[in-house]
């Protein structure tokens, strides 16, 4: 349950942290906080970006449905 937590709050901070991601990406060492990159730390970092690519993704779909973007306006049944 620990790990869950750590990647959650992870996933918390590079959807709201630009810098933090942009850190996670450029230089995971220092973003982490950690001496060197373990197997662990780097599933965890894939994990981190893939999750919020998906969050990023459902987003954008959702705004382009709420601004009916994708058409007249009507959803589909």
């Amino acid at each position: 349950m620990k790990e869950e937590n750590k990647n959650k709050e992870l996933i918390i901070k590079a959807l709201v942290d630009p810098k933090f991601r942009q850190e996670l990406k450029e230089n995971p060492i220092r973003a982490l906080g950690v001496k060197s990159l373990t197997e662990i730390n780097k599933k965890e970092i894939n994990f981190v970006f893939a999750t919020v690519k998906g969050i990023e993704s459902m987003i954008a779909r959702m705004a382009d449905e709420l601004l009916c973007a994708n058409g007249n306006g009507n959803t589909p049944v």
